[in-house]
């Protein structure tokens, strides 16, 4: 369903305040050919798991094959309400898939490594514990912060509170004095998110262009320093 996934990113990147969760392949696919559909993407607004999973159909009771992103939406919910966006849904302590019975594959660690590497969380399986989320990856190919799913759950977050404290300025005079109502709205967010360990460092720049104020506009610079997830 290459079209309507495509469109799905689209659409996430242009919005800017949401994230795609994508099953590479069908169930029963290999994971060359998971690496294959993988290799074709490159955005930090997706993120692929795999393999299928086995768990109970809550309507008819039986056992069904069920691609990964089925699952995702509860990992997120209980990754933000256990910690933060910020933090990766992934892991023994937030990323467990207590309903699943079964992953289709049990991953060894190399297969692990090699999912890792193609920008695919891999799901595994572990004696003591169960099936696991096991990686914290967007399908962005360069190597920067943003390849990191917490990073950008993060931006999304920022976003989003930064931006219900923006739009309450429009149409106020465009002074020294609303430049500073926005810096001292903005940094108390920043600065909470900080305290919870959502970044390391920011900081917040106003521009005083007179061209832009002429054309009614005001603009700045916000710098953040995430904080990265231990792998």
């Amino acid at each position: 369903h290459s079209s309507p996934i495509t469109k799905a990113i689209s659409n996430a990147q242009s919005r800017g305040d949401h994230m795609v969760i994508v099953d590479p392949v069908n169930y029963a696919s290999t994971q060359v050919q998971a690496k294959t559909e993988a290799a074709g993407r490159d955005t930090s607004y997706a993120s692929m798991y795999w393999p299928w999973l086995r768990t109970i159909d809550p309507d008819s009771g039986e056992n069904v094959w069920v691609p990964a992103s089925t699952m995702m939406g509860g990992v997120f919910a209980f990754n933000d309400n256990a910690s933060e966006p910020w933090f990766a849904p992934a892991g023994i302590n937030r990323g467990g898939l207590g309903t699943v019975i079964q992953a289709e594959r049990k991953l060894s660690a190399t297969n692990r490594d090699d999912l890792y590497q193609a920008n695919i969380n891999p799901i595994a399986t572990f004696s003591d514990v169960g099936t696991v989320i096991w990686g914290n990856k967007t399908l962005q190919v360069a190597d920067s912060a943003l390849n990191r799913l917490n990073v950008r759950r993060l931006l999304l977050q920022a976003r989003k509170l930064i931006s219900a404290v923006a739009v309450r300025l429009l149409f106020e005079q465009n002074d020294q004095i609303v430049r500073q109502q926005f810096l001292d709205s903005v940094n108390p967010i920043l600065d909470s998110i900080r305290r919870d360990r959502g970044l390391t460092d920011f900081r917040v720049v106003m521009s005083s262009d007179p061209e832009e104020i002429d054309r009614n506009e005001m603009s700045g610079k916000i710098y953040i320093k995430p904080t990265r997830a231990l792998e």
